[in-house]
């Protein structure tokens, strides 16, 4: 039995309001997370964004944005003691469900190249490597990692 059970988690629209939690969220998940600012403007520009809450705690979220006919998750993020529970699967299943009832035709999104545990739940949601971005994320000694592009096609 897991100690966090998906079905006692509430899943729901993100608002200004969660901007504080879900800021300090990044933070504690990212080594170079986005600034507030970022995320507040993914809000305030009317983006996808859900968060998941356990009672009064912000456990995660997922922004996403659908342009015509492609859907792009820009970050999806889950509490790392809520991990491998369910929750990113949840997440998954609302921006494929949106991206369906908007006519989407795909979804794309990037991932770290040793983040294998996305890459693994991504394959599992039937998603395929479509190529590398080079140079995409920030890493240390100022130096850029590489990020791999997946796809899921939806038609």
């Amino acid at each position: 039995m897991s100690a966090n059970p998906i079905h006692l988690i509430n899943i729901r629209k993100m608002n200004l309001s969660d901007l504080d939690d879900v800021y300090y969220l990044e933070n504690e998940v990212y080594q170079y997370p986005w600034s507030k600012k970022i995320i507040q403007d993914c809000i305030m520009q009317q983006y996808d964004c859900y968060v998941a809450m356990k009672e009064f705690y912000l456990i995660g979220y997922v922004i996403f944005q659908v342009i015509s006919i492609e859907t792009h998750i820009l970050n999806l993020t889950v509490k790392e003691a809520y991990r491998r529970n369910g929750l990113a699967n949840e997440f998954l299943e609302i921006v494929i469900s949106e991206s369906n009832i908007r006519k989407s035709n795909s979804i794309i999104l990037e991932t770290r190249l040793n983040n294998y545990p996305a890459i693994n739940l991504y394959k599992k949601h039937h998603f395929y490597q479509i190529g590398i971005r080079k140079d995409y994320y920030q890493s240390k000694n100022e130096k850029r990692e590489d990020a791999l592009v997946y796809r899921k096609d939806l038609i």
